[in-house]
């Protein structure tokens, strides 16, 4: 049985508008995939350094965190394994 969960998110701590979400996700990817870097905390800080050099959105600079923990070590995962990860399906049921 293949058992799935979460280590730690990386997300928003209330409502508000999604612009500015893009660019902390790419952020955040390009230091996993490109910049390698060994932690959780790493890639965030990564993330938040490509939003405030965009210079717009601050505020998220302050209202995205993680809720985990950012000395979680992140495996060594090259580009060519990058066609296996999946994004989290949603669907409605009975339809």
């Amino acid at each position: 049985m293949l058992r799935v969960g979460r280590l730690a998110t990386f997300s928003a701590t209330g409502l508000g508008v999604a612009t500015g979400h893009d660019t902390l996700q790419q952020g955040l990817l390009e230091a996993v995939f490109r910049d390698e870097v060994a932690t959780l905390g790493e890639a965030t800080m990564a993330a938040k350094i490509d939003l405030f050099i965009e210079g717009r959105h601050e505020d998220l600079l302050n209202t995205f965190v993680i809720l985990g923990d950012p000395a979680l070590q992140l495996p060594a995962i090259s580009t060519d394994d990058a066609p296996r990860l999946y994004l989290p399906l949603v669907r409605r049921l009975g339809a």
